[in-house]
């Protein structure tokens, strides 16, 4: 849900009121990172959906597209008691990012954001 905060000084009651119900609706259950097989929503990251390599604290790489430097992962799903952690941080790009976790072949879902 897109919402126009602009809120001009002489707006008329009506507006005001439609402008706040927008808001409102929006904070009060419309924001959405959505899923990894709907993709996202209306929070800007990027689903990572992946199994992390087969040796234990091996850097992988989460391609992400954002155009915009993430500042890092929320996790959502782990098969296994694991921690998933930057990599290379420093390092990152618009498109890339790097992670390890301290366990091996652990199926991942993760919000780069």
């Amino acid at each position: 849900m897109k919402i126009d905060f602009h809120f001009p000084h002489d707006a008329p009651p009506k507006v005001l009121k439609k402008r706040l119900e927008d808001v409102s609706r929006a904070i009060n259950g419309a924001i959405e990172f959505g899923s990894p097989a709907g993709g996202v929503k209306n929070v800007s990251g990027f689903w990572a959906d992946t199994i992390t390599p087969g040796v234990a604290d091996t850097e992988f790489t989460v391609n992400h597209n954002l155009q915009y430097i993430p500042t890092g992962i929320i996790v959502f799903s782990v098969d296994k008691a694991a921690v998933i952690y930057a990599s290379r941080k420093n390092q990152w790009t618009k498109t890339q990012a790097f992670f390890k976790a301290n366990l091996a072949t652990v199926n991942l879902q993760g919000f780069v954001a």
